[in-house]
C-alpha cells in the first residue's frame, strides 16, 4: 500500500508495473486498486478487457483479492504458462494503464490518492505467489496516429465520420491526431483530385481498396473503420512511444510553410537500421461541405483534410 500521492501535476497520468506470477489459476490472484478517502475504501483500477495493457486476465478469483463485493477481477495463473504477452519468455511481465478515470473523477482530490496491490490466495500451498517491481506513475507520452480513407461521394464515409469524429473530440491531440485522405473511389472527389500523387502513395502503401478505412500507427490496426474503437484507442495511447518527435515553425516568405524536426529515441535502434523516413503533412484543420460540388454523403465539414505530404 502505497502512502498518500500527489498526482496534481500530471496531465496524463498513466501507472505501470511489472509482474510474476505463479498462483493456481481462478483460485489465487492479485489486484490493482486505489483508494480517494486515503484508504477507507478501495476501487479496482480498470477491468477485464478494457483497454489497458496485459490489465487484469480473470474474472471471479475465488480468493477475491481486494475483498471486491462483486466480479472478483485481477490477475491470476502462471506466467511461466500464459501467452507470451504476458510470459515475455522469462516468466515476468509489464501491465499499463492510464489515469484518466482519476482526472475525469470531480470527487476525487488529486494530492489525497493511495494505491495498493492486493493479494488474495486459495488452499493452493505448492504456488509461490506473486512478485511485483518497478511501479511507475508518471505522464504517458504516446500519441496515436489515425490516418482515415474517406471519400465525398460515399455513404460509408459518412457513417464512417460520425462514428470517428466523437472519439476525437473526446481526446486531446496529445493523445490522438488525425489525417484524412480522400482516395478516387468510389468516385473522384474535390480533394483527391486537388492532391492525387500523395493520396495514390498512401493507398498504395497500406494497400487500401475501398473508402471507410482507418489505420492506426502505421498497422497496428489497418482495416474497416467499424472495427475498432475507443477500447482500441485507450490500450494503444498507453504505450511508450519509441519516439519523441518536436516539430518548430520557421520564419518563412508568404506563402510557404518551413518546419524543421527532431527526432530522439526513447528506445534502443537496432543497429541494421541506418536510416529513417519521416514524412509531414499539412492538413487543413476543418472544411464546409459548401466548397464541395454534389457532395454524395451529406457530411457538413470535412475534418484533417491532407493538403500536402
Amino acid at each position: 500500500t502505497s502512502p498518500c500521492m500527489d498526482l496534481s501535476g500530471l496531465s496524463r497520468p498513466v501507472l505501470s508495473l511489472d509482474m510474476w506470477l505463479h498462483t493456481f489459476p481462478g483460485v489465487s490472484g492479485v489486484v490493482m486498486q486505489y483508494s480517494k478517502d486515503q484508504g477507507l475504501n478501495w476501487i479496482n483500477l480498470g477491468a477485464l478487457n478494457d483497454g489497458g495493457v496485459d490489465w487484469f486476465n480473470r474474472l471471479l478469483i475465488i480468493g477475491n483479492p481486494g475483498e471486491q463485493q462483486f466480479g472478483q477481477v485481477g490477475w491470476s495463473g502462471d506466467t511461466n504458462t500464459l501467452s507470451a504477452a504476458y510470459a515475455n519468455g522469462r516468466g515476468w511481465f509489464r501491465a499499463k494503464h492510464n489515469l484518466d478515470v482519476l482526472m475525469n473523477d470531480t470527487s476525487v482530490t488529486l494530492s489525497n490518492l493511495r494505491f495498493r496491490v492486493a493479494f488474495a490466495s486459495g488452499t493452493d500451498s505448492t504456488y509461490e505467489g506473486v512478485a511485483v517491481d518497478n511501479i511507475y506513475i508518471g505522464e504517458r507520452n504516446k500519441v496515436v496516429l489515425l490516418e482515415q480513407f474517406e471519400n465525398a461521394t460515399s455513404a460509408n464515409s459518412k457513417l464512417a465520420y460520425d462514428r470517428i469524429h466523437p472519439v476525437l473530440q473526446k481526446y486531446s491531440p496529445d493523445d490522438i491526431i488525425a489525417v484524412y485522405y480522400h482516395p478516387y473511389f468510389p468516385e473522384k472527389d474535390i480533394f483527391y483530385i486537388d492532391n492525387q500523387s500523395d493520396v495514390n502513395s498512401r493507398i498504395t502503401f497500406y494497400n487500401v481498396t475501398s473508402d471507410a478505412i482507418s489505420v492506426l500507427d502505421g498497422n497496428y490496426f489497418n482495416g474497416q473503420s467499424g472495427f475498432w474503437d475507443s477500447t482500441t484507442l485507450f490500450a494503444r495511447m498507453t504505450e511508450d512511444a519509441p519516439f519523441d518527435i518536436s516539430i518548430t515553425s520557421l520564419k518563412s516568405p508568404a506563402n510557404v510553410m518551413s518546419v524543421s524536426a527532431s527526432i530522439l529515441a526513447n528506445q534502443f535502434v537496432d543497429s541494421s537500421i541506418t536510416s529513417v523516413t519521416v514524412h509531414m503533412i499539412i492538413v487543413e484543420r476543418q472544411v464546409d461541405s459548401t466548397v464541395v460540388p454534389n457532395p454524395k454523403n451529406k457530411q457538413l465539414v470535412y475534418e484533417y483534410v491532407m493538403k500536402e505530404m
